[in-house]
């Protein structure tokens, strides 16, 4: 956990938040690491698809950290582009908030990051097919952003001229 707050202070992005609901802005998106990680994450961003305040769990901050530095060069690459992408948001105007708070009931981080968004009312963005059908089955709200590309791209090919 010191390790994700070394990194968030390094990028200027911390701001500690206490997990009460009047803390956090109302339509608020809470991202987990696939999110973070999804090369669709700054683009969704910048054209406006997140709510008015982005949240990154605690859990979620370092888990991206310890992939930055681990020992697999595409899960480095991918986590050092997310969190990139996180300044940049921030840059962009986009509220960008710490969540510095934990679950130690929940095993894992999937279920962290679902529990705080319980909490916080507060929409779920990811890339993974498992969360987002658990949190669909849950009538939660949730934003699938793997879904969202698919659904957007078109359905067949340009014709080869």
């Amino acid at each position: 956990m010191a390790k994700g707050r070394q990194l968030a202070d390094a990028l200027g992005v911390t701001r500690h938040l206490m997990t009460s609901r009047q803390d956090v802005a109302a339509g608020a998106d809470l991202a987990d690491t696939s999110a973070v990680m999804d090369r669709s994450f700054l683009v969704m961003g910048q054209i406006g698809l997140f709510g008015p305040e982005l949240l990154i769990p605690e859990p979620v901050a370092d888990e991206l950290a310890t992939l930055a530095d681990g020992p697999d060069p595409v899960s480095a690459r991918r986590a050092r582009r997310g969190l990139e992408a996180i300044d940049e948001l921030r840059k962009l105007g986009i509220r960008v908030t710490f969540v510095q708070s934990d679950v130690p009931a929940a095993a894992s981080i999937e279920e962290k990051v679902s529990t705080l968004a319980d909490r916080l009312d507060a929409r779920v963005v990811t890339c993974s097919v498992e969360m987002a059908r658990r949190r669909e089955a849950a009538g939660a709200r949730v934003l699938d952003l793997r879904r969202l590309v698919t659904d957007l791209s078109p359905d067949t090919s340009p014709a080869s001229i």
